[in-house]
């Protein structure tokens, strides 16, 4: 389906994966440049987007939230060569910049890659401006990012060269071609649920109140099983925006299903409570989750239940 602007991207070097969850080496960056479309972006559904079998990157824009942008890369390590060293910056504690002194990572390392990414404009304006403050060169995929999101309207310059979000705060999403259409569902139904916590402040303040309801010893193994995932586990609002969109695929967190079963408690659990919560919410936080458009197909997997998201798309 042709459902948004044509990003080309040109591509010389290439990036080593390892692993099923892609492990990736940070080497020397490929060179790229990037087409910048001038025509505006388009909206689109979630629907429309998980069924998109693009040959090239698009960017869209989501007909729910048409502030929510979607990078939708041809392939994983596309994402990875632009994306990977923002989410080191922002999420994780291997930023690729070492302050105070501002000196760059060793140039080659390993960390996980993501599926998908998540980034309110606010977030990319803290990685440009740290890598500028810093000395740094963006590698070409980043520099043509940043004219990306300059020249539609996510970003600006002040007269001092510095970035700065627009207003209201645009949010930057991404994911890959490649993996089936359930797989694409899933990897968009997390990173857009990341959207709408950073975009509705009564969901936002939802989760944070839902996090705070847990049993301390429940919190610190939630931090434990997100820092095994490669997230900050200093942050906290970076963890319950993290947990609340893992919370749709709670075999994704194994390791802390694993041990909420020992002291008698499981992420289904936490789901059905935090799904009751924004029902019986007064006035409405969300209708994100009970959307029709927004569920996903065949959820019901493996003895686990899903309330909300039997419907196919």
């Amino acid at each position: 389906m042709d459902c948004g602007a044509v990003v080309r991207w040109g591509l010389l070097g290439v990036s080593l994966s390892l692993g099923v969850t892609a492990l990736v080496v940070w080497a020397q960056p490929p060179l790229a440049r990037l087409t910048i479309p001038v025509e505006a972006v388009p909206l689109v559904s979630a629907r429309a987007l998980a069924h998109s079998t693009a040959s090239a990157t698009r960017l869209t824009r989501w007909d729910r939230h048409p502030q929510v942008y979607i990078l939708d890369f041809a392939d994983p390590a596309e994402q990875e060569r632009t994306l990977g060293r923002i989410a080191a910056f922002v999420e994780q504690l291997d930023s690729p910049f070492d302050p105070p002194t501002g000196r760059a990572t060793p140039p080659l390392r390993t960390r996980p890659a993501y599926d998908g990414h998540d980034y309110p404009a606010s977030a990319l304006v803290r990685f440009f401006n740290a890598a500028r403050g810093a000395g740094q060169t963006l590698t070409a995929e980043e520099s043509d990012l940043a004219q990306l999101l300059q020249r539609h309207q996510l970003l600006d310059r002040s007269s001092e060269g510095k970035w700065q979000a627009t207003s209201p705060e645009p949010v930057l999403l991404s994911l890959a071609q490649g993996p089936p259409v359930s797989s694409r569902w899933a990897v968009l139904r997390h990173e857009l649920s990341h959207a709408e916590f950073f975009i509705n402040s009564a969901y936002r303040n939802y989760c944070l109140a839902f996090w705070h309801t847990l049993p301390e010893n429940h919190r610190r193994l939630a931090r434990e099983a997100l820092a095994r995932q490669g997230y900050r586990p200093d942050d906290e609002e970076l963890l319950v925006n993290e947990l609340q969109a893992y919370l749709w695929e709670p075999l994704t967190l194994g390791f802390l299903e694993a041990c909420l079963r020992k002291t008698g408690a499981s992420l289904v659990e936490w789901q059905e409570r935090f799904l009751h919560g924004i029902d019986q919410a007064h006035p409405p936080i969300t209708d994100f989750f009970t959307d029709a458009d927004q569920r996903a197909p065949q959820q019901a997997k493996q003895g686990r239940r899903f309330t909300k998201t039997t419907a196919p798309l």
